[in-house]
């Protein structure tokens, strides 16, 4: 697996609070473009422990990618329950 290549939050960030958006739809985005690099990250340290044969850190990744993925069905729900329609479709 190859490294994950830089990513320019601020660069991200910018256009995505420039967008035509409201508020409540930038916050989506841009917790969905952050919270998805992460993941990215975080499933690599997995494949990484798993390589490496390390059981105690491949746990510790795996709880790492799963909260993160929680936290995205977190706010999903609540976007979903409050504004109606998904926010990764912004």
């Amino acid at each position: 697996m190859g490294a994950v290549p830089e990513f320019d939050y601020a660069a991200a960030l910018t256009a995505i609070k420039q967008a035509d958006l409201t508020d409540a739809d930038r916050l989506a985005r841009a917790f969905d473009v952050v919270t998805r690099r992460i993941l990215s990250l975080y499933e690599q340290d997995v494949e990484l422990a798993r390589a490496m044969q390390d059981s105690d850190l491949l746990v510790k990744n795996q709880i790492k990618l799963e909260m993160l993925k929680t936290s995205r069905q977190v706010f999903e729900q609540c976007y979903r329950f409050m504004l109606g329609g998904s926010p990764w479709d912004v």
